[in-house]
């Protein structure tokens, strides 16, 4: 017979209990009886251990939902458990502080005595959907407190079975909605209230998420439009401007990051506005761009007044120069009175007269280039560009320069690149300069030195893309002075319109604005470097253009042309002028015919018989424009080719001339320049 088990190894060893045994009858062996007992001590061992487990379990279960129940009171939502009805079976402390009641109160009531009418309507529909579906549904409803605060929250439940001996039952849990409401309130009453637009955009799926009220004010087009038309509102603007916006847009929305860009839009009714366009492109978890936010303005007033006060500014240059440019009139004049009083004394050599009535001339010519100088300053139209030597610019200007900078300051000139010249028209470049030297003016208020210098330069690939540009020559115009300098915080702004550091009505803030536009526009780049105290440095690189663009100099005086026989009409109405233009053509074996008003010219065509080859008119005179003129007389002699002349050619446009009429020589002019521009034309195909 086996020995008998342990007791505790049993209950260490886990042993399962052995079957229950009947107890042995009367007269059984002692043996058998010993092992019946033992058996039951063995099973009463096990019994114990199991209640102990048992208790273990339930403590820690206990333990467990006390956690869960602090979790379930603090959490900031709200949980419920409903029966099909909509009872409350149980809520915790958040669902109870929606509704303003004890949590024990909320315990037995339905939800729907929390509610207007609607809102238990709708909740009526949430619980039918959920129990018809058996999965989560969402509906959002407002709750009226016992205080009568309404609550707007966010219910999401789903369906479970035989909890809480209720048969079906629905967990809930709400979501207080008040601050979003609020918060969507004060952002409504921003979109609502401001001039600029807001788009919000899903660059993924190309859809529209967003757009503010102002869109419509802006665009011309509603709201319900730009959703409709998702990524094919770039159609909207303006077709000079489509494809570079594209494009920018495109490369800006290829990773975050933030864009600004300027265009026009065309509106439903036609018309033409300018936009500027914030944007920020915003990565998604993955790190590719998910959302576009931009805001939109309409800058079309701004553009306007922008453009008034640019030129403004060159006004306000321009009457620092008036003193100047004075003097240099007077000067001008001065010397020609002097110079035919001599020529005219009795008895004075035909030598000593030629000198005199030479240098007349000469002074004469330096009369004019001022004129046309202060003239291209002023005016607000730019002319055609062609291939611009900087380095004569310069050398032309520097009088200019020096009336405006005043005699405290000196000018230097070292010029090295006569072999790169720059696309640009000379008002351009003048307008740069004067600007640049204008705030050097202002920087050296004791005096100094301004020196202007250019440099051929050839920018590697790494050179040009850290600035922007493309690879190859460029002229470097470096404009430098002894002034006061600036710090960091000042240099980083002063191409900003509008900004100065002037006193107030001393400046527009817009000379160095519009100095970083001229040379944006002409495919160039601006650097400046400047420290207080140690002057100031600008460097402004021009793609170089070929050569052959550079206007030639004019002939020298008394160049002859083989004209053959033509026949000229010259209409000038003032007298001197009228006269040395009939002699020089004259001279050129030209038949000359000359009328003193645009009304006696008509006259005097229609009783001449015979062709008429050439008409030389100048353009503001009484009565007509000589650009009317050319046309009336055309309609008689088709093949009539035209030569315009002009002091002011700018100051005819208008309605009656909206552009500039070519040919056109522009007063003063010498014989040799006539002569090269008659020729010129006459001898054309």
């Amino acid at each position: 017979m086996p020995e008998p088990a342990d007791p505790n190894l049993v209950a260490r060893e886990g042993a399962t209990p052995p079957a229950a045994r009947v107890p042995p009858p009367p007269g059984a062996k002692a043996g058998e009886l010993e092992r019946a007992i033992y058996e039951l001590r063995v099973h009463q061992v096990e019994l114990e251990m199991q209640n102990e487990e048992l208790r273990r379990v339930q403590l820690e279960l206990a333990q467990m939902r006390d956690y869960y129940m602090e979790l379930f009171d603090l959490a900031p939502v709200g949980h419920l458990v409903l029966d099909r009805e909509g009872k409350v079976l149980e809520a915790n402390q958040a669902a109870a502080r929606f509704v303003g009641v004890a949590r024990e109160a909320l315990v037995g009531r339905h939800l729907s005595a929390f509610m207007g009418e609607a809102a238990a309507d709708a909740f009526h529909l949430h619980r039918q959907a959920v129990i018809a579906g058996s999965r989560q549904h969402n509906c959002e409803i407002e709750l009226t407190a016992a205080s009568g605060r309404k609550v707007p929250v966010h219910i999401a439940s789903v369906a479970r079975n035989g909890e809480a001996g209720c048969g079906m039952t629905l967990r809930s849990v709400l979501i207080d909605l008040t601050e979003l409401r609020e918060s969507e309130g004060r952002l409504s009453q921003i979109a609502h209230h401001v001039a600029d637009a807001f788009v919000l955009s899903d660059v993924r799926q190309g859809r529209i998420l967003y757009v503010s009220p102002a869109f419509e004010a802006i665009t011309g087009r509603s709201e319900q439009a730009l959703y409709d038309a998702g990524a094919k509102a770039s159609a909207w603007v303006h077709p000079d401007d489509r494809a570079v916006v594209v494009a920018e847009i495109d490369r800006h929305l290829a990773s975050p990051g933030g864009y600004d860009l300027t265009f026009r839009i065309l509106r439903p009714d036609g018309e033409v506005r300018w936009v500027r366009a914030r944007g920020t492109a915003i990565a998604g978890a993955d790190g590719r761009v998910e959302r576009d936010v931009v805001v939109l303005s309409d800058i079309t007033e701004h553009r306007a007044l922008q453009e008034q006060l640019q030129h403004a500014h060159k006004m306000e240059a321009i009457g620092t120069l008036a003193s100047g440019v004075a003097h240099d009139f007077n000067n001008v004049l001065q010397g020609i009175i002097g110079c035919t009083t001599l020529a005219m004394r009795e008895g004075i050599p035909v030598e000593q007269m030629r000198g005199y009535i030479a240098a007349a001339t000469k002074v004469a010519h330096r009369g004019g280039q001022l004129a046309a100088q202060l003239l291209a300053f002023s005016r607000k139209e730019v002319a055609n560009a062609r291939a611009l030597s900087i380095d004569e610019v310069l050398h032309g200007g520097k009088n200019m320069l020096e009336r405006l900078v005043t005699e405290k300051i000196r000018i230097e000139l070292e010029t090295s690149a006569p072999r790169c010249p720059v696309l640009a028209d000379a008002v351009q470049v003048e307008q740069i300069v004067m600007n640049l030297a204008s705030n050097a003016r202002d920087a050296m208020p004791e005096g100094g030195t301004l020196t202007l210098g250019t440099e051929e330069v050839e920018l590697l690939p790494s050179e040009a893309s850290a600035r922007g540009l493309e690879a190859g020559r460029y002229l470097r115009l470096r404009v430098s002075d002894s002034g006061t300098g600036m710090d960091e915080r000042t240099r980083a702004r002063i191409f900003e319109p509008f900004f100065t550091t002037k006193a107030v009505g001393k400046g527009t803030g817009l000379g160095l604005a519009s100095v970083f536009a001229i040379v944006r526009d002409l495919g160039g780049h601006i650097e400046v470097e400047s420290r207080p105290g140690s002057g100031t440095r600008f460097d402004l690189l021009f793609p170089c253009a070929p050569p052959e663009g550079i206007v030639a100099d004019p002939p020298e005086e008394g160049t002859a042309t083989a004209l053959g026989r033509r026949t000229v009409l010259v209409v000038e109405d003032e007298l001197l002028i009228r006269m040395a233009l009939v002699r020089f053509l004259k001279e050129l074996g030209l038949s000359v015919h000359e009328a003193a008003s645009p009304l006696d010219a008509l006259e005097l065509v229609r009783t001449y018989p015979g062709p008429l080859d050439l008409l030389i008119t100048d353009i503001v005179m009484p009565d007509m424009l000589g650009t009317k003129l050319a046309e009336l007389l055309r309609e008689r002699h088709p093949t009539l080719r035209i030569l315009f002349i002009s002091a002011n050619p700018q100051g005819v446009v208008g309605e009656e001339a909206p552009a500039l009429p070519e040919p056109l020589l522009q007063k003063p002019f010498g014989e040799a320049e006539l002569v090269a521009k008659v020729g010129e034309i006459l001898n054309a195909p």
